[in-house]
């Protein structure tokens, strides 16, 4: 939710766009449709994957979004970015849920949606938060940097976290996370 308030500040104050509907509109159904077609693999037996891929697409945005514009000065590597969260959003929200379903056990299947539920949101308010402390920072190449690793790094956690919860998960097309 952090993106939504602090893209609009973002946008004015880099490339000087003050009509936010000329960035988002655009960004969103590109990468809302691109979304729903990767999510199509998870429906295909492919969760794992495709969580790793959603993975991947936010580390990738991260670059595209806070750093490369700013350090390079071309908006359109920034449009990139945003498309790609967008993207890898929209996937999060189809495929994370339901690889939950998946590798939960029928007796701790309520109880690790209700685990779910509450660290994404905890998650949501402490990316507001670093987006409310984002605000303040001016927007150097130095400070977009900084952003873009810290950032980084809580990716590749998700990463390292997702791979231990699904190290022995078997597909619905029987090939195991380690055939990736």
């Amino acid at each position: 939710m952090a993106v939504f308030f602090f893209l609009p500040l973002y946008i004015s104050s880099t490339f000087g766009i003050s009509s936010y509907y000329r960035v988002l509109i655009p960004t969103l159904v590109a990468g809302g449709i691109t979304g729903l077609f990767l999510s199509r693999l998870g429906d295909k037996g492919r969760s794992v994957q495709v969580s790793f891929l959603t993975l991947i697409l936010f580390l990738l945005s991260v670059f595209f979004i806070f750093y490369l514009p700013v350090s390079t000065g071309h908006s359109f590597l920034f449009y990139i970015g945003l498309t790609l969260f967008f993207a890898a959003y929209a996937v999060f929200e189809i495929v994370f849920i339901t690889l939950v379903t998946k590798i939960s056990s029928p007796g701790g299947y309520g109880s690790n949606i209700g685990v779910y539920s509450t660290l994404q949101y905890t998650g949501e308010f402490f990316g507001g938060t670093a987006g409310g402390a984002l605000l303040s920072l001016t927007l150097t190449s130095t400070t977009t940097f900084r952003t873009s690793l810290i950032l980084a790094l809580l990716v590749l956690i998700s990463m390292v976290l997702l791979h231990a919860a699904t190290r022995d998960f078997k597909n619905d097309g029987n090939s195991s996370l380690h055939d990736i």
